[in-house]
């Protein structure tokens, strides 16, 4: 059986239901795309699903402000992509009629669309042979064919989209670029994580036979980030918290955070309390210098749902807590282990880099109001504790982005 075909009725039985595979609407798919790029799908999904509700058709979405937009991609990151995607749809109404490009070459030339996801576009939405080749379809082809040149070289990209073009099926073109990334992204995983036993390619793969699974595919290391701080001055009165507009340059342009200062305040760590709440993670209180606070701790949460095999299942989550100023020094000196806490807030995305070299993700609620509930180890913590003043609202999130591991796109 040629790759084709085992490609192909591998991926009928396998393949994952999403919302976006259940539809050929260019305008979708393209959304789809754009939203995945740099993001998980459980991740990305929510989004997704919010565009579609606000933004049905390329003429809402093109009918909106930017700044709209960028209200509902906040949290998900390189918000250059909302501002190509708002952009795009103005520029599709404007000039083509509302119509989207029914091929690739047409669809290449639309700001924000680079090779992978015209391809993407082109083969499932207009049935058009063209390989879209991301981070999973080079992983597969790369162990598959036993490729040994470098994929993060540009040159060798090409190789690996000529070589893609050569096996596509010209029937169902979507169906098979779907199903090489869904092979990637679910069982030709990197390195030591690949499902080989669970391969439908594993009689013929090279990197199988040949011992090199975890040798390929051949990547160069990318460049080192380098990790910025920056400090911010809030001011805030009863009416409201002062905020200036970023200039229209920058991966920030045209969007709000506070003033900032070019001079780092000094962050002194003053207490550290072991197991609170949970022995998970050391718990830290930090004064800065003007007498303002921070408390980081971890919580968890728990829910029971019954799922498709109609089986209850109880799930639990950790969240990292951060509270300021007055509650974080109540939550250090009255919250125990197992004490349970109501807490309102806002998520925030951090990023940094480890002693390593590595870089780190985190995600954060940051506390806007936290209620004590009584337990038998705090009786006396029962009641409502003040939400954070306006003066303690954190500076804005960074945005988000996803390990080096994860690829690009979403399948």
């Amino acid at each position: 059986m040629s790759i084709e075909k085992k490609l192909l009725s591998w991926y009928q039985k396998n393949h994952r239901k999403l919302p976006f595979r259940e539809t050929k609407d260019p305008y979708k798919i393209w959304l789809s795309e754009i939203i995945f790029q740099q993001t998980r799908i459980d991740q990305g999904l929510p989004y997704y699903e919010k565009f579609i509700r606000h933004y049905p058709t390329i003429f809402e979405l093109a009918k909106a402000s930017e700044q709209e937009v960028l209200k509902d991609w906040q949290g998900l990151g390189y918000y250059s992509r909302a501002r190509n995607l708002h952009f795009t749809a103005q520029f599709v109404m404007e000039n083509l009629d509302g119509e989207f490009p029914n091929n690739y070459l047409d669809i290449k030339q639309l700001k924000g669309i680079g090779s992978y996801t015209a391809a993407a576009i082109a083969s499932i939405s207009f049935n058009e042979a063209v390989a879209a080749i991301d981070g999973n379809a080079l992983r597969v082809l790369s162990r598959y064919f036993g490729v040994k040149d470098d994929i993060a070289k540009e040159k060798n990209k090409k190789k690996f989209f000529e070589l893609g073009n050569e096996i596509i099926s010209k029937e169902h073109p979507g169906d098979f670029n779907q199903a090489i990334m869904e092979l990637g992204a679910t069982v030709c995983l990197p390195k030591n994580q690949a499902k080989c036993t669970d391969c439908p390619l594993n009689d013929s793969c090279y990197a199988l036979a040949h011992q090199k699974v975890e040798e390929l595919p051949i990547k160069s290391k990318t460049v080192k980030v380098k990790e910025e701080t920056i400090s911010y001055v809030v001011h805030a009165q009863e009416d409201g918290v002062w905020m200036k507009k970023r200039s229209s340059k920058g991966i920030w342009k045209n969007m709000y955070d506070f003033p900032e200062v070019e001079e780092t305040k000094k962050l002194m760590l003053i207490h550290e309390q072991k197991h609170l709440l949970t022995h998970r993670d050391d718990v830290k209180l930090y004064s800065f210098e003007n007498d303002r606070h921070l408390a980081r701790f971890p919580i968890a949460t728990s829910e029971s749902f019954t799922n498709n095999e109609g089986e209850r299942v109880e799930q639990t989550d950790w969240h990292n807590i951060v509270v300021y100023n007055r509650q974080a020094q109540t939550c250090e000196k009255y919250l125990s282990k197992g004490d349970k806490v109501l807490v309102e807030g806002k998520i925030k995305n951090r990023k940094w880099e480890d002693q390593n070299g590595q870089m780190r993700y985190s995600t954060d609620i940051v506390a806007s109001r936290v209620e004590f509930l009584i337990t038998k180890n705090n009786p006396a913590a029962g009641g409502n504790q003040p939400p954070v003043s306006p003066e303690e609202i954190p500076s804005p999130p960074e945005p988000t982005a996803a390990p080096e591991e994860a690829d690009d796109l979403p399948f």
